[in-house]
């Protein structure tokens, strides 16, 4: 029997974009800057999914500093629909008072939960994703549906999904096991087996539901979580919420719930995706002139394998250089070798102690 209950797109938009820096920065982080395409990585998010669910049915988390940003990016979400984190935290209690702030609207709901910051073609294929497995869950299967990629390379900077040698139901399997980040032989063999995904980090699964497998899992951010959803719509929401909220465990939903979780399902994606994780990442989509990845004005002579982001005025000139990252913004220009670009926030931390202005 299908019970069709409305579906409702939950979008995570609350990190600092470290790896980007100095592009990113504490006041207008990745999320919120055009890195790849046009438009924010936040607006191409919306601009995907609102082409399935009305901007009512759109809700956004992001840090309370955000607000004003986000409601100027995304004029036609209401307000009310602009959920704030007090704090940053991982995403096991954002995604935890994003659901129980939705569930106080939508009793009874679907919920697709996605992060603001991925890189997403063939948009109409990845809309098919969504409905289908909707349509799962709508027609009597309980558990969490993640997306998971196909793999076509041997990639260290993700996480896997281990799923079953068959699916249970069409392009759907069940999850065997979430695996970390593997060294380069690693993933050589996951590749090799033919049953290990890349892991998306997008889910779909109820809204209550969720909530129980985190009171089940993680009962202190469960406790924590009734305490807030007790206050809610009251004069005491906002100082119940930054009181409570500090005392939430730092841990991810993968950690805290998925791994944990055994009615898990993996829907084999059939779209590309990319999760832009550091410059490396970006310079796939830069313009290619005699095999380096240019933006902006650049003059590069027997020069390989290069990512230049010039948002300068001035020329940038490289003679003779080779495997490097060049990022040149109005007030600080980062040098990197290509193959140190997940060290870039090592840097960040110490320049909040030597240079707090250039965060």
């Amino acid at each position: 029997m299908n019970n069709k209950k409305p579906l409702i797109a939950l979008i995570m938009a609350g990190g600092k974009g470290e790896r980007f820096w100095p592009k990113s920065r504490e006041n207008l982080p990745k999320q919120f800057i055009s890195l790849v395409g046009e438009g924010s990585m936040l607006q191409q998010t919306v601009a995907r999914i609102d082409q399935l669910l009305p901007f009512e049915r759109i809700f956004v988390i992001t840090g309370k500093r955000y607000q004003d940003l986000v409601a100027q990016q995304l004029p036609k979400l209401p307000l009310e629909n602009i959920i704030l984190e007090p704090t940053g935290m991982d995403t096991a209690p954002c995604i935890g008072l994003g659901v129980s702030k939705i569930k106080k609207l939508f009793n009874n709901c679907n919920i697709v939960i996605l992060p603001a910051d991925h890189v997403i073609q063939d948009v109409e294929k990845f809309l098919q994703t969504i409905r289908f497995s909707d349509d799962f869950l709508n027609n009597g299967h309980e558990g969490i549906l993640t997306i998971g990629i196909e793999p076509d390379r041997p990639e260290t900077g993700y996480g896997y999904i281990k799923v079953e040698d068959h699916p249970c139901e069409n392009e759907i399997y069940r999850v065997r096991r979430f695996v970390e980040k593997p060294d380069s032989n690693l993933a050589e063999t996951y590749i090799s087996e033919g049953n290990y995904f890349w892991n998306s980090g997008i889910f779909i699964t109820d809204a209550n539901y969720i909530l129980k497998r985190i009171d089940e899992f993680l009962p202190e951010l469960g406790s924590i979580l009734k305490k807030i959803d007790s206050a809610m719509g009251t004069t005491q929401e906002e100082s119940v919420l930054a009181e409570q909220y500090k005392n939430c465990p730092r841990i991810s939903i993968d950690y805290g719930v998925m791994q944990r979780e055994e009615k898990i399902f993996m829907i084999k994606s059939s779209f590309i995706w990319d999760d832009v994780g550091n410059w490396n990442s970006v310079g796939e989509y830069l313009k290619n002139e005699n095999s380096n990845r240019i933006l902006g004005e650049a003059l590069l002579r027997d020069s390989h394998n290069n990512i230049v982001f010039n948002e300068g005025k001035a020329v940038l000139v490289g003679l003779g250089i080779e495997d490097l990252v060049i990022v040149n913004t109005a007030d600080a220009i980062l040098i990197a070798k290509k193959d140190r670009v997940q060290e870039i926030k090592k840097i960040t931390e110490q320049l909040k102690v030597e240079h707090e202005e250039l965060l």
